[in-house]
């Protein structure tokens, strides 16, 4: 197998590279991954990247739809507009340092199902993703995710069942949330048990709302949840 070449310029920006096979190591001292640098490389499955990468410029691995894996490092500060696009990651990583997901970053991977942020995320611009998929961010209060807050708030429910350290001030924040936005969360609940398993723990279900969650879990025989609810009524409700 031939050995990648790499075009990198006096700056440290990877340009392109002949020969990337299916996994690729990015070399260190590189430290921005040029605009459209891989765009729809055929074969390329697998990216790790060096300590010394900053950024990832636009769409730089758009459209490589093998793709399934990237391995980011604690240098990297940011990911711009479409620059994972149509690739066929299914779950990512995204390092404490970066703060915004811009315009597009993960559009068009409908395989992409779990999303995990270490740090403190400032926000999410227009159309990052375009599925549902889980994003834990345990570092990150709820009204940071915009039009996305159900499904941080799987993400968040998620985390407490796998006991990820969560800061008091985010856990506090999430909850409170789950309690005044009860009602919209029900489906979503019925739809993804960790989330429902977090209500009935925390007691967030009233008596009020029991009837009809209950119902549109048996009327969408959702057995699982089902059997949930009614332990929590045998144990609460008298």
């Amino acid at each position: 197998m031939s050995e990648p070449i790499y075009s990198i310029n006096h700056n440290g920006v990877l340009e392109g590279c002949v020969n990337p096979g299916a996994e690729l190591t990015i070399p260190e001292g590189v430290k921005t991954i040029g605009e459209r640098a891989f765009k729809n490389t055929e074969d390329l499955q697998k990216v790790i990247f060096p300590a010394s990468l900053e950024r990832i410029c636009t769409e730089a691995f758009c459209g490589c739809e093998q793709l399934t894996e990237v391995v980011f490092n604690d240098g990297l500060r940011t990911i711009q507009d479409g620059a994972f696009r149509g690739t066929g990651l299914a779950s990512v990583v995204i390092p404490a340092g970066v703060r915004m997901l811009h315009t597009g970053t993960f559009c068009g991977c409908f395989h992409l199902k779990e999303v995990r942020i270490l740090g403190d995320c400032a926000g999410l611009e227009r159309n990052v993703f375009s599925s549902f998929c889980v994003i834990i961010a345990p570092n990150t209060p709820v009204k940071n995710f915009s039009a996305l807050k159900s499904w941080a708030v799987v993400g968040f429910a998620q985390a407490v069942w796998k006991q990820m350290e969560i800061p008091e001030n985010i856990r506090t924040d999430y909850l409170k949330y789950i309690r005044r936005q009860r009602k919209l969360l029900y489906d979503t609940a019925l739809k993804y048990t960790v989330l429902l398993r977090l209500m009935l723990e925390e007691k967030i279900l009233p008596q009020s709302d029991f009837d009809a969650v209950l119902d549109a879990s048996t009327k969408n025989n959702h057995a699982e949840c089902t059997a949930m609810l009614l332990e929590y009524q045998r144990k609460n409700f008298k």
